[in-house]
């Protein structure tokens, strides 16, 4: 089997004694090296009151026989992250025979109520080096560490389309991560749906049993009417442990179809 790697034509500029040189990546000659950090967009979560790391990878196209030096700055216009809430190391090394050199980004929770964004750019003007990006963009953000039993309680409902608003209760199910949600879709307080957190504290997706085994109320028209998440275009269902706030995507499904989408968001009161 052949694998056919296409590479894009990325045109970099150097700045040297105030003129700019323009370097551009071919794709064919030896000569050359095309560096670049493994995505654009990179998320930095921080738990609360404590500290988080972020592994970003530079690659290079080429192996080297020696160890390959980049040096890492943030930039500072770009970036609204305060200082004190994370630590950039300074310098990036490809190992020698190897096209991946990894650097570890810190976070601390200092003020990071609402996420903050860090942008670090590494530099190069060695001959024949040239870059794809060589600016990435972290978002760092604080989490909460997901526990079942701190989500116990009553929470104000508010339903869209809509938009609805009821209360939900929420109970602690037979397994140590289910949450059992009484009265969602606000047709009947007794009804009772499952739903797990992830036994990954920092972890905030929840998901749900197969539909069939999460009944929600009798439809009077069409019967048994059930909690049903398996259309792929719903948004995942998620818990922020910050806030107290679960958001749930479903449908209702009955024997003759689904009902529209339902995104559900309780606020914990």
């Amino acid at each position: 089997m052949k694998t056919i790697f296409k590479l894009l034509i990325a045109s970099v500029f150097f700045a040297s004694c105030g003129e700019a040189d323009t370097a551009v990546y071919d794709g064919t000659s030896d000569s050359q090296t095309l560096l670049s950090f493994s995505n654009a967009v990179y998320t930095l979560p921080v738990l609360v009151n404590a500290t988080g790391e972020l592994e970003v990878t530079l690659n290079s196209s080429t192996v080297s026989n020696v160890d390959r030096v980049f040096n890492i700055s943030v930039i500072s216009e770009e970036s609204s992250a305060d200082p004190a809430t994370y630590s950039v190391p300074s310098t990036v090394t490809i190992p020698a025979n190897s096209n991946k050199g990894v650097l570890v980004v810190h976070g601390m929770d200092v003020g990071l109520e609402d996420p903050k964004v860090l942008t670090i750019s590494f530099a190069t003007n060695a001959d024949g080096q040239v870059f794809d990006a060589n600016k990435a963009i972290i978002n760092v953000t604080q989490v909460c560490p997901v526990d079942r039993d701190s989500l116990l309680g009553t929470y104000a409902a508010v339903e869209t389309p809509g938009p609805y608003n009821y209360t939900v209760i929420a109970e602690a199910g037979d397994a140590p991560n289910e949450l059992v949600l009484r009265n969602i879709w606000d047709v009947d307080p007794n009804s009772r749906t499952s739903v797990f957190v992830s036994e990954d504290p920092n972890n905030t997706v929840i998901t749900f049993p197969p539909y069939l085994d999460n009944f929600l109320y009798v439809n009077a028209t069409y019967g048994n009417a059930y909690v049903d998440v398996r259309d792929a275009a719903l948004d995942p269902s998620s818990v922020d442990a910050c806030t107290n706030v679960i958001t749930l995507n479903f449908r209702v499904t009955v024997a003759a179809g689904s009902f529209d989408a339902s995104k559900v968001v309780l606020t914990k009161q």
